[in-house]
């Protein structure tokens, strides 16, 4: 188990492991296919006609019955960050940078990776959902979005 070597006075055991998991998205499974096909897709409460991306299944106002519903995929940047964790296992060797983003008609933020730009980020950037890259970990990293262009 360990390898018997001495490294100062520490000892190390060395472990390896590998698992798979599947897990369901249940009823948000929408709006991951739908990221998946490059479409940007949002939950509207029927009660109170309050729209949600990310969705929600429950409203504010407590109502559960909604409906899904595609959205333009465009929205505005409202806070940036600038990251170099967990870069490499998205293909990037520079930092990454994510932010929240006002998708337009929704009453909520989504948290998104921003694509690299020459110019930076900021309050008010008007941002466009990327057509999907390829296959990736987790849908939700196709959630990428890129300054509009004008």
């Amino acid at each position: 188990m360990s390898d018997g070597g001495k490294d100062g006075d520490a000892f190390r055991l060395l472990l390896a492991t590998e698992f798979s998991y599947a897990h369901s998205f249940g009823e948000l499974a929408p709006f991951f296919r739908g990221l998946e096909e490059g479409r940007l897709l949002a939950t509207r409460c029927r009660v109170c006609g309050k729209a949600f991306c990310p969705p929600r299944l429950l409203c504010l106002c407590g109502a559960s019955a909604y409906e899904w519903f595609e959205t333009n995929g465009a929205g505005a940047v409202r806070q940036v960050t600038t990251t170099a964790v967990g870069t490499r296992s998205l293909g990037v060797d520079q930092d990454a940078v994510f932010g929240f983003i006002a998708i337009d008609g929704c009453s909520n933020l989504l948290f998104a990776r921003l694509a690299a730009t020459d110019e930076p980020y900021r309050a008010g950037t008007r941002v466009q959902l990327l057509a999907p890259s390829g296959p990736l970990t987790h849908p939700i990293q196709q959630a990428l979005f890129q300054a509009e262009l004008g």
